[in-house]
């Protein structure tokens, strides 16, 4: 692996923690019907897989 991908790997890593906990603060703090919760879930996995996809291209 380049620096390049070790570094997008990296960066990626922390976006997904990131916006994993921001998601868990957002369902506890609002209150989200099952609903929502489950489209929020759905769109936190598909930006997982748009950033891997994203990562393969590099």
């Amino acid at each position: 692996m380049s620096k390049l991908e070790v570094a997008a790997s990296v960066l990626i890593g922390i976006f997904i923690i990131a916006f994993a906990a921001v998601l868990i603060f957002a369902i506890r703090m609002v209150g989200l019907s099952p609903g929502d919760t489950a489209l929020l879930i759905i769109v936190y996995a598909l930006t997982i897989l748009l950033a891997i996809r994203g990562l393969r291209w590099l």
